[in-house]
């Protein structure tokens, strides 16, 4: 089980090695998911394997996308002045009635938010 600090932690390390220059997407993929997983586990307390982390990455990196899909259809639909925190009330009961279940994502979610 990961807690929402891991998954927001997760989405930190996979944003920054994504996102360094040196390396980029010139790497191979276990080159990149070790070099994720190093960086994870400098980290955290419980120390987690390649496949465990790129893993959870592929189960969050898909409910992420269907949260921004929405999340960019629900804000330019609304009406001006909508808040924050109205907006996210309104996409996270759009993505239940859509994927049955509640979005579990939202801390890795703003981490990543405006990555290119």
């Amino acid at each position: 089980m990961w807690s929402d600090e891991e998954s927001r932690i997760l989405a930190e390390c996979w944003m920054r090695d994504t996102l360094n220059p040196n390396t980029g997407n010139s790497q191979t993929h276990s080159s990149f998911w070790g070099t994720v997983r190093q960086d994870y586990n400098s980290k955290v307390r419980e120390q987690r394997r390649m496949d465990q982390i790129s893993g959870k990455w592929t189960k969050m990196a898909k409910d992420i996308k269907l949260f921004v899909a929405l999340y960019e259809k629900l804000v330019k639909d609304l009406p001006g002045g909508t808040n924050d925190n109205d907006i996210m009330v309104s996409v996270k009961k759009a993505f239940r009635e859509q994927q049955k279940k509640a979005f579990a994502y939202e801390e890795a979610w703003r981490v990543v938010r405006d990555c290119p």
